[in-house]
């Protein structure tokens, strides 16, 4: 335990100590004695309890996503993504209807260590199709050695903060949580080569993120390829067809 919270533990108690061995009336009377002890012994809880919650707190928030994120992928047919705060859950995105909506609450209720699920962030909309076809994510990055142009889904607000302000636009991107967070890993990789291609394009639908462009830079074609492999998941699945134009070295 560390050594300020023994410090402060025996600040606490050492000041009723004090002040009942020191006082007269206390030592008098044994009933307020006595209470004067138990009151020790609150102090001393409240302490360790401080303590523990601000050790275990990141634990906590950490199971409690883990078992949110485990819900929503057992059970499809919506585009939410969620947020843990401590033991508070936050829903972003969209589902098909109330009802499942509501489905949702429920399960993720019952996790343990769950304190509220807000759903304040979460629209309703569209039909079930419309969730469990593989085209629900739509984002396109276009970006020249003069700059890059974003356009369709971000996947979360964070991401597209991040986006605009690396870019310093204000780009139309909505929010669609169907998509990867990886999608910011590709905006990172096109602007840190796009000085060195004429041009490359992202067209990033449903799960599969198609990457074109062409240089004389033969050296930056395979170092984006290497790139564009480690940055593939199991949700943006990376194809590319970078191009070298004449025979450049």
């Amino acid at each position: 335990m560390p050594r300020r919270l023994w410090s402060a533990i025996a600040l606490e108690c050492g000041c009723v100590a004090g002040v009942a061995s020191g006082s007269p009336l206390i030592a008098a009377d044994p009933m307020l004695y006595r209470f004067c002890l138990a009151l020790l012994a609150v102090l001393a809880l409240a302490a360790l309890t401080r303590y523990t919650h601000a050790r275990h707190a990141p634990v906590i928030q950490a199971g409690v996503l883990a078992g949110a994120q485990s819900a929503l992928s057992a059970r499809p047919g919506h585009a939410l993504a969620v947020v843990a705060e401590g033991r508070d859950l936050l829903l972003e995105g969209t589902v098909p209807a109330t009802g499942a909506l509501q489905t949702i609450q429920r399960a993720l209720m019952a996790i343990p260590g769950v304190r509220t699920v807000s759903t304040v962030g979460v629209r309703q909309g569209g039909d079930r199709a419309t969730f469990d076809d593989g085209a629900r994510f739509s984002s396109r990055i276009f970006a020249t050695r003069d700059g890059m142009q974003l356009a369709g889904d971000a996947p979360s607000r964070a991401a597209r903060a991040r986006a605009q302000a690396l870019l310093g636009g204000e780009f139309d991107l909505s929010v669609n949580p169907a998509g990867d967070d990886a999608w910011m890993d590709l905006v990172l990789i096109v602007n840190r080569y796009r000085r060195q291609f004429d041009r490359i394009e992202v067209d990033y639908a449903g799960t599969t993120a198609t990457v074109v462009g062409d240089t004389d830079n033969a050296d930056a074609i395979r170092d984006l390829r290497v790139d564009l492999a480690n940055v593939s998941t199991a949700r943006m699945r990376v194809v590319e067809t970078l191009t070298l134009r004449g025979g450049g070295g």
